[in-house]
């Protein structure tokens, strides 16, 4: 735990996935039970909210619990010896709180999961954590960008902001990007999107037509015009809040990361309105 002046930046990493190690390596003829003993109730909060949050039927989770072997996960299993994920989402974690902070303390989960995504920002006892996914990443070349990523989201939930419709989501995700780029300066723009640089120059091409679909939807009805992959919700965020900075370079992060959801039908993104 570090803490920084007088502004609280306490923080802690919770290694859940080396339970989950556990329950492989102690699964018996009764799998659900050994699942429940060695990785659910042994932070019984932070599943609880999990669970709400992803919801799949019970049946399905008991049924791939009972499938799940070691051997789906050994590739894993080394590659968190020989690189812990702990330590690369705790020097994020401290350069983020570098450059900004808030009065709360900062918990990340790093979990193996079934059907989770790699990032993810729920609420556990009502405060907002940082969740990582491991069981979907081959290595972990982008899990810096994905902890600098969802501190944003984290920073945005205690600052009040919701994400309760698709305009909040588009916004939410340009400004995490924006994020992440100021965390980490050296990656390329595609990996802060998420995108290879082949999705990446394709979505460019048609950088334009998007942007100006999304406009002409005010938002609402993006999906049903442009048809494209979920993460062109990032490329679209990335380059609305691009436009709405243009004039305001002397912006700071923070005012950065408390950009409203704008209604485009009051606001239309002018470059000089108000924030």
């Amino acid at each position: 735990m570090k803490e920084k002046n007088k502004n609280v930046t306490k923080y802690s990493i919770h290694t859940l996935y080396k339970n989950f190690f556990t329950f492989l390596n102690n699964k018996g003829n009764n799998p659900w039970s050994d699942y429940c003993k060695y990785y659910i109730e042994t932070d019984e909060e932070f599943f609880s909210s999990y669970f709400q949050c992803f919801t799949y039927s019970l049946r399905m989770l008991k049924e791939r619990v009972r499938k799940t072997e070691y051997s789906h996960y050994s590739y894993t299993d080394t590659l968190t010896k020989r690189n812990p994920p702990e330590r690369i989402v705790e020097n994020i974690i401290r350069k983020c709180i570098s450059i900004a902070s808030v009065n709360q303390k900062v918990n990340a989960y790093i979990i193996i999961g079934f059907f989770s995504a790699d990032g993810f920002t729920i609420k556990v006892g009502g405060k907002p954590v940082i969740g990582i996914g491991l069981e979907r990443m081959h290595d972990f070349s982008n899990l810096d960008i994905i902890t600098a990523h969802e501190y944003a989201h984290f920073l945005r939930i205690c600052y009040g902001f919701k994400t309760e419709n698709l305009l909040e989501r588009t916004v939410n995700e340009g400004i995490a990007t924006h994020f992440s780029q100021i965390i980490l300066p050296e990656k390329t723009l595609p990996k802060h999107l998420f995108l290879t640089n082949a999705e990446f120059n394709r979505l460019l091409l048609k950088k334009n037509e998007i942007l100006n679909a999304f406009h002409q939807a005010e938002g609402t009805g993006f999906y049903e015009i442009m048809k494209e992959k979920t993460r062109v919700k990032n490329f679209l965020g990335y380059f609305i809040i691009k436009e709405y900075l243009d004039s305001r370079k002397t912006w700071t992060i923070n005012d950065i990361l408390r950009i409203r959801s704008l209604s485009f039908k009051q606001e239309k993104f002018n470059r000089n309105s108000p924030l």
